[in-house]
């Protein structure tokens, strides 16, 4: 990773502007020591003051601070997509029965029902109607945090709230391991809970990416405004974010061998049930507290914008308001940014698939093999994953910044779009085989354990590639201090339109008891998402806010 000597300082884009606005910003900035970052806004013309301790912003603390961060909530961002979901369905399963009688459900097969809501649904289905309404309320908690971050001067103490919660929530996992309606339950709200405040950190982080980027890549006295080659940009870009995914996996790795070894060292999973599970989520949480309460002091404190009252003077009143006027204005934002909004609806479409494709074909795995015979097995499979995941960063992070130097900026590019395109028909195909064993009577389709390995190596080591791409080129597209808004936003409509397509499967799957046929529209949207994406000009989005 390039990470160059201190980073010491922004020039000021418009200082007298600063000064008119906040009297006060002004004599600090004549007084005080620390770094000051002044970002012009793209509409109001509004100066962003922030406020960076310089002795922070050196070459091994930003290093340090950036990947600790990542490796932190790695264990529990593992565990909440892995063990938690397979967690619920072995619960649902133990409670359930067979449709239309009160026999206990077969060890294998789709025929399990569980009450949820006052209502039968197939135990696959549970998981996937959790799914949606926690998606559901992810965004609505993301409509509040991505317009209030901009003007808290608290943003990195909201940063450790949320991964320490993160945490915490994951820790009582252990103690709830009997098969009872009261676990189930538990467990299910702990489950919606963590993930909501996963986006809370994720929302937050987002707004830290372009911050890191920038220490990484100036050197003392520089000038960080002046315009920068798109390919160096992009090549340095993409070190911070994969080195930043290949370290949370790395985390959720660790958390994962942890979670084999006690499988393989408790005995046989038909008689530990889903305890194993619970006591890998608990450690899992507890690493991600420790190493989480090491790495936040090394985070720099971003001071936010100032808040202007409205013509009453009430800050209640603005405050009340500032989501809906925010949101407002980074839909504006977006609407003169072409590009930008083409890359995030795809990058949106995909994440949905995404998501629904690791849901329905982990749950499928254990159902397709056997929930009490396969757990040990699911462990390794889950492990093998994440590794994949890592080494798909890697991998794509050392060939394209070797491919950069033999090549021209503009060159460096269209090589970054290339890579993009072929990696999403890796993602697309997976989606495809699945949707053929939609049909009874093809042989192929998720209905053999090679499939399984075999599709989750391709699928997860193309799809962490992709996510180091999205994160490189969406950066790079948007408009100056305005990075927490977009990054906000592209969660924000990710999961107010994301709960849509899990409701649609679990109800797929509830009504057809195929737990494969979900694949159909999984793949349809994929399609959709390529075509957005081929269609995106990212030179032209660059150009656009000066990123050339």
């Amino acid at each position: 990773m390039d990470l160059n000597a201190p980073y010491t300082r922004l020039e000021d884009q418009d200082s007298r502007h600063c000064q008119l606005d906040d009297p006060q910003i002004g004599k600090q900035k004549n007084n005080s020591s620390a770094v000051q970052i002044e970002v012009v806004s793209g509409i109001e013309n509004d100066v962003l003051l922030e406020e960076v301790d310089s002795s922070r912003w050196n070459k091994n603390k930003v290093f340090f601070a950036w990947l600790s961060l990542c490796f932190s909530t790695g264990p529990t961002s593992s565990m909440s997509k892995v063990y938690v979901p397979a967690a619920v369905q072995s619960f649902a399963h133990a409670l359930g029965h067979q449709k239309n009688s009160q026999n206990q459900c077969a060890a294998r097969g789709d025929n399990c029902y569980v009450t949820f809501g006052g209502f039968d649904v197939q135990y696959t289905s549970y998981v996937l109607y959790l799914k949606a309404l926690y998606t559901a309320l992810e965004g609505l908690v993301a409509i509040l945090v991505m317009t209030c971050a901009d003007y808290s001067n608290y943003r990195r103490t909201m940063l450790a709230i949320s991964v320490l919660a993160f945490g915490l929530l994951a820790c009582p996992f252990a103690a709830l391991y009997k098969e009872t309606t009261a676990s189930l339950i538990s467990v299910s709200v702990l489950y919606c809970l963590m993930l909501i405040v996963e986006t809370v950190y994720q929302i937050i982080e987002g707004s830290y990416i372009p911050v890191f980027m920038i220490a990484a890549g100036h050197s003392p006295g520089r000038d960080v405004t002046a315009e920068e080659p798109s390919g160096k940009a992009l090549r340095r870009g993409s070190r911070v974010s994969a080195l930043g995914l290949i370290m949370g996996n790395l985390g959720g790795i660790i958390a994962l061998i942890i979670g084999v070894v006690i499988t393989h060292v408790s005995g046989p999973s038909n008689l530990s049930g889903p305890r194993n599970f619970m006591i890998a989520i608990t450690i899992a949480g507890l690493m991600t507290v420790t190493v989480g309460l090491i790495s936040i002091p090394f985070i720099p404190n971003l001071q936010g914008r100032v808040l202007k009252l409205d013509a009453s003077g009430s800050k209640v009143r603005t405050i009340l308001k500032l989501p809906f006027d925010k949101l407002k204005e980074v839909t504006h934002d977006v609407r003169n940014h072409r590009e930008v909004l083409k890359y995030l609806i795809a990058w949106v479409l995909w994440n949905i698939s995404f998501s629904n494709f690791l849901s329905v074909n982990a749950l499928m795995f254990r159902s397709t093999l056997g929930l009490n015979n396969s757990s040990a097995e699911y462990t390794v499979w889950q492990l093998m994953g994440n590794v994949m995941a890592l080494l798909g960063s890697l991998v794509w992070m050392i060939i394209y910044n070797w491919q950069c130097r033999r090549f021209s900026d503009a060159r460096n590019v269209s090589l970054i779009k290339q890579s993009l395109c072929i990696l999403l028909l890796f993602g697309w195909f997976a989606n495809f085989w699945g949707a053929l064993g939609a049909n009874p009577d093809c042989p192929v389709g998720f209905k053999h354990r090679w499939e399984f390995w075999v599709g989750l190596v391709f699928f997860m080591s193309t799809s962490s590639a992709l996510r180091s791409i999205h994160r490189v080129v969406y950066s790079s597209m948007l408009p100056k201090g305005k990075e927490n808004q977009f990054f906000g936003l592209e969660i924000m409509l990710g999961l107010l339109t994301g709960w849509t397509e899990p409701l649609i499967i679990a109800a797929i799957t509830n009504r057809t008891g195929n737990s494969r046929l979900p694949y159909v529209p999984n793949t349809i949207l994929f399609t959709v998402a390529i075509a957005f994406f081929y269609s995106c000009d990212i030179t032209a989005g660059m150009k656009q806010v000066a990123k050339r």
